[in-house]
């Protein structure tokens, strides 16, 4: 069930991955209203030909997508709104399933685990580097 988003301060829950608090020493100048924002990984992350997957809610934007690919990611998995929390460990273990016993393609374990939650909450994304 996607929960009613007018209870959550807008900044918080689409602003970017929600870190929680830090001690005193931790430099928290690229967090925006307690979350890190898409912009503030660009030039600060290098993923050679990694897959990231994000179970964070709203992280499956172009803004990520673009951010992890432009780092070097091979593939972005990530969520385009809010899961069911519940589920999303159901779609972890099919999607790591699917890829690493039966060795299936990135594209067809997520379509696979999807497809285990007939609520259709998962909503899961894919972004993938374009080859070459």
């Amino acid at each position: 069930m996607i929960p009613n988003t007018s209870s959550f301060p807008a900044t918080v829950t689409r602003n970017g991955f929600v870190l929680g608090e830090f001690i005193g020493d931790i430099d928290t100048g690229m967090l925006v209203d307690g979350s890190l924002p898409a912009g503030a990984l660009a030039g600060a992350i290098r993923l050679s030909a990694k897959t990231v997957i994000s179970t964070a809610c709203v992280t499956g934007t172009d803004a990520f997508g673009e951010a992890f690919l432009a780092a070097g990611a091979r593939a972005y998995v990530a969520p385009a709104d809010f899961p069911d929390g519940a589920a999303v460990p159901l779609f972890l273990h099919g999607l790591f399933y699917e890829l690493l016993h039966r060795e299936k393609t990135l594209e067809e374990a997520i379509e696979t685990a999807q497809s285990f939650d007939r609520d259709d909450e998962l909503s899961f994304v894919l972004f993938k580097a374009k080859a070459g």
